[in-house]
């Protein structure tokens, strides 16, 4: 698994703080009132047996209100797009990769970094019916499409084996969905490449490594990420050259 940091800037950073720290208000009070765990599979776990009980509904709507307002200033961060420039090359060399983006205009703008830079690729969203799609991942069991890049509708229900790179560009922290696709792409198949998830992690927010009592990123569902990790490797957005030596171990 390979990361590698990409700075949120001006009013964004400001914003995404200002829902973050409500967010963790709404958190510790909540893990305060109903006694339960704070770590974070434990603690959504806890969550929905009461929304269930329909018990401290008001807290949980503030969370919930805080934890979606920040999650869409990391999602939209154009600066995760562009960090996908530095790993256009390994993707057009492997191939048989998937970019997972909640929103259909980042994942258009990261195809249109890709395809500036010589890789080939496809965006699969609601609109692509169902033929089409047969045909595109038939194009990238071939090789002839190099990535394909899914807003959401490959979450469920769809299995293509080949898959060995998954990159994290502006996706939601939902818990679920974390896994969901990490297994689209940790999925066991003959002769396959030796599988490589990438997280394009925004600097200064729960999503990096390097802030204080983060190392594993336990402050964060992308926790889920590393405890299933053989190896783990870190790179700022500034080192291009740390981040192709750690793409060419991890091939």
């Amino acid at each position: 698994m390979n990361e590698f940091a990409q700075t949120l800037k001006g009013v964004n950073k400001a914003l995404y703080t200002a829902a973050y720290e409500e967010m963790i208000r709404q958190k510790e009070l909540l893990v305060k009132v109903a006694n339960i765990p704070s770590q974070p599979d434990l603690f959504q776990a806890e969550l929905t047996k009461l929304r269930s009980r329909n018990k401290h509904t008001d807290i949980i709507e503030a969370y919930e209100r805080a934890f979606n307002e920040s999650d869409e200033y990391l999602k939209e961060s154009a600066s995760k797009a562009g960090a996908v420039r530095l790993i256009a090359d390994y993707i057009k060399e492997r191939g048989n990769t998937i970019v997972f983006s909640d929103s259909f205009d980042n994942a258009r703008n990261v195809l249109r970094i890709l395809e500036s830079r010589g890789v080939h690729g496809k965006v699969v969203n609601k609109d692509v019916s169902q033929p089409e799609r047969e045909r595109i991942f038939q194009e990238l069991r071939r090789k002839s499409v190099k990535v394909i890049l899914s807003p959401k509708a490959l979450d469920e229900g769809v299995d293509i084996s080949e898959l060995s790179t998954g990159v994290f560009s502006g996706t939601s922290r939902r818990r679920l969905q974390i896994i969901q696709r990490m297994g689209r792409v940790l999925r066991i198949a003959p002769g396959k490449e030796f599988p490589l998830i990438v997280m394009i992690a925004a600097e200064g927010t729960e999503e990096d490594p390097r802030m204080p009592n983060n190392a594993n990123l336990a402050q964060s569902p992308f926790g889920v990420v590393y405890e299933r990790a053989a190896k783990v490797g870190l790179a700022h957005i500034t080192e291009e050259d740390q981040i192709k030596t750690l793409l060419a171990q991890f091939s």
